[in-house]
């Protein structure tokens, strides 16, 4: 697939594979212990970063890659957790599904 900037193709074409992304997927191996290293279930981190557990099931399983975006914000979820962790205890309360009861 080439991008065209106005020339003849033989001239000048950008290789849109050429490009070179400084992010990567990550490997399953690499998720799973992102996960585990702030005590999450897998649907608590899908959950965090508005995935479906399935894609986390799968990124996981290595039968998907997981996107960089969902690295890079799963990355900067979980330092938010660790650094609001008082006394280092892993309460994930407010990112559990739970029900309040209305004001009145």
């Amino acid at each position: 697939m080439y991008y065209f900037t106005g020339c003849r193709k033989e001239e000048s074409p950008i290789m849109l594979s050429e490009k070179k992304s400084a992010v990567v997927n990550p490997t399953p191996e690499e998720i799973a212990n992102a996960r585990n290293s702030v005590v999450l279930t897998q649907t608590e981190a899908a959950r965090l970063i508005h995935a479906a557990l399935i894609s986390w099931q799968q990124w996981e399983a290595g039968a998907r890659k997981m996107h960089p975006a969902f690295w890079e914000l799963f990355k900067v979820k979980i330092d938010a957790l660790r650094a609001n962790i008082p006394n280092n205890a892993r309460t994930l309360a407010p990112y559990k599904k739970h029900r309040t009861k209305k004001e009145t």
